[in-house]
């Protein structure tokens, strides 16, 4: 697993698991969060950029300019405004 997806998937079980989604592993560079059955976003890293790909759409961030910190709470702001 790659250290960037490493460190955002433990930052993200912190803050979106008790929100009552699911952070599961896909691949080695990716990780998707799903609750119920559903798929809500996967995240892929992509060598200097990470991808979001949410609702059909595609959202790319440059890995060195957002912290896995800082994308998780990006990330934690979007499903609370969801709830």
């Amino acid at each position: 697993m790659s250290e960037y997806i490493k460190a955002l998937r433990e930052q993200l079980e912190k803050m979106v698991v008790p929100m009552g989604y699911q952070v599961q592993r896909r691949t080695a560079k990716s990780l998707r969060i799903v609750k119920g059955a559903d798929t809500v976003m996967t995240i892929t890293d992509r060598g200097e950029i990470v991808e979001i790909v949410l609702q059909g759409k595609s959202y790319n961030y440059d890995k060195w300019y957002t912290s896995p910190e800082r994308l998780a709470t990006v990330i934690t702001n979007f499903f609370s405004q969801r709830s």
